[in-house]
C-alpha cells in the first residue's frame, strides 16, 4: 500500500512538471533549490551524471538557459548553498558555497570555480537561470 502511494504520488508530480520528451529532448532532471532565478539541477539518475550539452538542453528545456557566474555569484550571495559542482554558461564548472565547511568549498566562501572545461562530456551537475521560472 505504501509503495502504491508513493509510486502514485510521484507519477502525478513528474506529470504536473511535465517530464518527458520535448522537441525531441528527454527532460530527465530533477529541481533541488532554487534563489534569485538560479536553481540547481542534477539527472534523475544521480548527482554529476549531465554532460554540458545535456545541462544545457536540460535549462533550455524548462525556458532558462545554462546560469553565468555572476548569476550564481547574485544567488549565492542571498544564500543560495550547494555544495555539487556543475555545468555554467561558456562550460564553466563550479558551486555556490555561504557557509565554508570541511568537507565542500575547501573551508572557503564564494564561487568554487573549477573554471571553464576543455572536455565537454565531462559530468557535472547544471546550474539554470530563470527569472520566470
Amino acid at each position: 500500500m505504501v509503495v502504491f502511494i508513493c509510486v502514485w504520488v510521484v507519477l502525478l508530480w513528474e506529470e504536473a512538471h511535465g517530464w518527458g520528451f520535448k522537441n525531441g529532448i528527454f527532460h530527465n532532471s530533477i529541481w533541488l533549490e532554487q534563489a534569485a532565478g538560479v536553481y540547481h539541477r542534477e539527472a534523475r539518475t544521480g548527482r554529476y551524471k549531465l554532460t554540458y550539452a545535456e545541462a544545457k538542453a536540460v535549462c533550455e528545456y524548462e525556458g532558462g538557459r545554462l546560469a553565468t557566474y555572476k548569476q550564481l555569484e547574485a544567488a549565492r550571495k542571498i544564500g543560495f548553498h550547494v555544495c555539487a559542482a556543475g555545468w555554467m554558461a561558456k562550460g564553466r564548472v563550479g558551486y555556490p558555497i555561504v557557509k565554508p565547511g570541511p568537507n565542500c568549498g575547501f573551508g572557503k566562501t564564494g564561487i568554487i570555480d573549477y573554471g571553464i572545461r576543455l572536455n565537454r562530456s565531462e559530468r557535472w551537475d547544471a546550474y539554470c537561470y530563470n527569472p520566470h521560472g
